[in-house]
């Protein structure tokens, strides 16, 4: 059954947005209890993700029977971290950072990769500085032969506090001067990613096994007072305590205000429907 609220979302998205979307919505493709049954749903703490390094010594640990399944491709590697972890053939892909393959993921062209190639596909917060987010989905869907483990920052999370308070104090977004070497091309919420993720799975012939919200219990919930000294500080702390007593009464895990205002990141590990299915072919 599809979700009425994710529905009149994607419908008003249709409606509003300059020339629509470029294709027509296939609405069965939403309906995830079907097409992904059995998921996991999991809550980990936001602070095992914090930073590249961290993140990827993170992948590893909770995904350590995919990455030693055979052939693992790092899609957006930065400086390739995983490689020292992987205990078999590793292949990381990036415009800059350390790669094995330099490639430019802002080209729009096609992973330098032929089909199935990959016995584990990995890419974690890559797709949402991509011009072409859709298209490089499904290249990952591409070149997996079994697993593909794909993870997106809710990036509601990154911008919405300074909004609130009116100072521009986020990293990736906004606009600078000169043109910046890397942003955030899109801006979206974990409800959006969720059906994102899942969508372009179910499109290519995946299932997601596993969901893991990362959320930050110990991050400030309201912005930070703008004024400083000892009367600022004081008004922040009231303002954080009354939005912490909230979110206890109102937000509750799993529900769309505690997806949105309190997971910092999602991963989902996916794999090919053969593959998932028991008794199926595991290469």
């Amino acid at each position: 059954m599809i979700d009425p609220a994710s529905r009149l979302r994607i419908e008003r998205h249709q409606e509003r947005v300059s020339g629509g979307l470029l294709a027509p919505v296939d609405w069965s493709r939403l309906d995830h209890r079907r097409h992904h049954p059995g998921m996991e749903v999991e809550i980990r703490a936001a602070a095992l993700i914090a930073g590249r390094q961290r993140r990827q010594r993170y992948v590893y640990e909770a995904c350590a029977e995919p990455c030693a399944s055979g052939r693992v491709v790092d899609v957006g590697c930065d400086r390739a971290h995983l490689r020292e972890l992987v205990p078999g053939p590793y292949v990381g892909i990036d415009r800059w950072g350390d790669p094995d393959v330099r490639f430019d993921l802002l080209s729009g062209l096609p992973l330098p990769l032929a089909d199935r190639c990959a016995d584990f596909v990995i890419c974690t917060d890559v797709l949402e500085h991509l011009y072409d987010p859709h298209f490089y989905c499904d290249e990952l869907f591409r070149i997996a032969r079994g697993t593909a483990l794909i993870a997106l920052p809710n990036c509601w999370a990154a911008f919405m506090p300074s909004i609130s308070y009116g100072s521009p104090t986020y990293a990736n977004y906004g606009l600078p001067p000169e043109p910046p070497g890397d942003a955030h091309r899109w801006s979206f919420c974990t409800e959006e990613a969720i059906d994102f993720v899942l969508y372009r799975a179910a499109g290519s012939g995946f299932r997601c096994t596993r969901m893991i919200h990362f959320a930050d219990r110990h991050a400030p919930l309201a912005p930070r007072w703008p004024d400083r000294g000892l009367a600022g500080r004081i008004a922040g702390k009231l303002l954080d305590l009354a939005a912490r007593a909230g979110s206890r009464l109102f937000e509750r895990h799993g529900t769309r205000s505690w997806l949105n205002r309190q997971v910092v990141a999602t991963w989902w590990l996916l794999a090919r429907e053969e593959a998932a299915r028991p008794g199926g072919p595991q290469r």
